[in-house]
């Protein structure tokens, strides 16, 4: 490796040092691009790149998805329509051993389908679940568990920030990554659902649980409808081609909007809290996406990702070897780090290696999504257990954490049939094509 790339690699461990004192990521990671572009490119004259980047980088129209996806979220968070959803999901899963929290995890499914947002998911899905396993006798950490796992579908069943935040990173088709995180998500939700049917059946959770009439059942449709509706007209419109994913979500804000006062659960306070959060979170999103551009520059400039293929190439190193080595990293980092940070640092690096070891980056988008919901339920910063601690406050911290270890399992097993069983991932955008 030439100089250049070796003084690189003391820039990450710099850019690691200065995050650990605690300032923003995408501060820490402008501030020390730009200083990387200071001496890479020149000296004060190639500062001037900097404007011209930072600009481009929040400038896109892809962007606009962002705060659309956030503030459909925040309407459904505030409207309370989540309760619906769940009260629904149990309605028609109360056969099952375990149903609370099968219906947990399914409601945390589809909540995360028009939601977006991993910690929204756990943080509604823990306030309306864990009183009633707890009334029900549920163990602890099978109750909170599934909740915390269940809520990580929030960024892989799409539409997803994360993996919006990673098409814009590495340049790849959000509508595509969208697609190919529905098979994937089904698949998750469905093993962690077997999961807790098998951990009732061995005694967490009452095997016998309260059954619904076919009358409950039915009029328990009209909570769920507005949910699947609303992913038929942001799914279905992406998937038929008529709208772009920032087309779907601006529908999707709308027909939100519209059930909310349908179901007179929205009024304009409402819809001013949900606003004024959505402007937060989407000035802190493009700040870290400003950032990020900022670093994928600099990366470019110095041609690291062909250095570190080549270095591989020169000692003969095996794909599938450096595939499961950047696994292991963004294991450990998921363990220091929150999501967004990983993708924004680890995605400009990593994805042109994929590319040029002749993967599919719209593949490996999904794998490392699934990474990233190890992430949120991985101690000592998993923030989806935080989330949970948090409601569930009698229940200790090292409780919840050992009820989760399944579901890590169940993950990493997600990750292999994903990296196995391409298509998982590739067919429903192939179709699209």
């Amino acid at each position: 490796m030439s100089p250049i790339e070796i003084g690189f690699l003391i820039f990450l461990g710099l850019l690691c040092l200065l995050l650990l004192t605690g300032i923003p990521i995408a501060f820490g990671l402008a501030f020390m691009s730009a200083v990387g572009i200071f001496i890479v490119l020149g000296g004060s004259s190639a500062l001037s790149v900097l404007a011209t980047v930072a600009y481009s980088a929040v400038s896109g129209f892809a962007l606009t998805c962002i705060p659309l996806y956030i503030f459909m979220g925040s309407l459904i968070t505030v409207t309370g329509l989540g309760s619906k959803l769940y009260g629904g999901m149990y309605k028609w899963l109360s056969w099952v051993p375990g149903g609370l929290a099968v219906a947990s995890t399914v409601a945390c499914g589809v909540f995360a389908a028009v939601s977006g947002s991993s910690v929204a998911t756990a943080s509604v899905m823990s306030s309306l679940a864990l009183p009633e396993m707890k009334q029900r006798n549920y163990e602890d950490s099978l109750a909170t568990a599934s909740i915390a796992a269940g809520g990580t579908l929030g960024i892989l069943i799409p539409p997803s920030i994360p993996m919006i935040v990673y098409g814009i990173a590495t340049k790849t088709s959000i509508g595509e990554l969208f697609l190919a995180g529905v098979i994937p998500g089904i698949m998750l939700m469905s093993l962690f659902v077997c999961y807790e049917i098998i951990a009732s059946l061995r005694g967490a959770a009452p095997v016998e649980e309260i059954k619904s009439l076919w009358k409950e059942k039915l009029i328990a449709l009209l909570d769920i409808a507005p949910f699947l509706l609303l992913i038929i007209f942001i799914l279905g419109s992406i998937y038929a081609g008529i709208a772009t994913p920032t087309e779907a979500a601006a529908v999707g804000v709308v027909v939100t909007m519209i059930l909310g006062l349908a179901y007179r659960k929205l009024n304009i306070q409402k819809i001013w809290v949900a606003l004024e959060v959505s402007t937060r979170t989407t000035a802190m999103l493009l700040m870290i996406i400003m950032g990020a551009m900022l670093f994928g520059y600099l990366l470019a400039a110095i041609d690291f990702p062909q250095s570190l293929v080549t270095l591989a190439n020169e000692m003969e190193i095996s794909r599938w070897w450096i595939l499961i080595a950047i696994n292991i990293i963004f294991i450990i980092l998921g363990c220091f780090m929150e999501t967004i940070s990983i993708i924004v640092i680890c995605a400009p690096i990593v994805v042109p290696i994929i590319i040029q070891l002749g993967w599919d980056p719209v593949w490996f988008g999904v794998i490392m999504t699934i990474n990233m919901e190890m992430a949120l339920i991985t101690p000592p910063v998993g923030l989806n257990l935080f989330v949970v601690k948090d409601v569930a406050k009698d229940v200790e911290l090292k409780t919840i954490i050992k009820g989760v270890v399944p579901f890590i399992i169940i993950m990493a097993i997600a990750i292999v049939l994903v990296t196995l069983l391409p298509e998982l991932a590739l067919w429903l955008p192939d179709r699209m094509k």
